[in-house]
């Protein structure tokens, strides 16, 4: 506007995001806009001065709430076999060789035993977002696919 009129007009407003959100990459959060507790902002979002409920995943551009946390919670649940499949067979195609236990912190739940755990990577990831009683408790009331790491490659490398 400065350069068409001269003015200079300010222009400002409040931006509230609640606790444990997590904000993808490159995401554009503008004035006026207010996320609640517990959302997904997907990467490379515009969020555009509106209100987000709690418990929402949140993409676009305009972004809009496509889902629950809980509806993509179940989502994930169902689709990390599939990508930890597609992980172990990518790097052994790769490297001539299946991965390291330790390589796929992310989808440990899959195979590990339920016992204590004392595998460095995978603590890492029971306590990241200091849950980790919450993480100890819902591993220990869940079971694996797999009886252990082997079985687990066997399934993902069988032809």
């Amino acid at each position: 506007m400065k350069a068409v009129y001269g003015d200079i007009c300010g222009s400002s407003g409040k931006v509230v995001i609640g606790d444990n959100c997590f904000i993808g990459m490159n995401s554009i959060i503008l004035k006026g806009t207010k996320i609640g507790n517990n959302c997904i902002v997907g990467a490379g979002s515009v969020l555009t001065g509106k209100e987000y409920p709690d418990n929402s995943v949140i993409v676009g551009n305009p972004a809009k709430v496509i889902c629950t946390i809980d509806d993509y919670h179940e989502k994930r649940k169902a689709s990390q076999l599939k990508e930890a499949k597609e992980l172990v067979v990518e790097y052994y195609n790769t490297y001539g060789q299946p991965p390291a236990k330790n390589t796929l912190s992310e989808f440990f739940w899959l195979f590990e035993p339920r016992k204590e755990i004392t595998e460095p990577s995978y603590l890492f990831q029971m306590k990241n977002m200091n849950n980790y009683e919450q993480s100890i408790d819902s591993f220990f009331n869940n079971e694996p696919l797999f009886n252990d790491y082997d079985c687990f490659l066997q399934y993902c490398l069988e032809k």
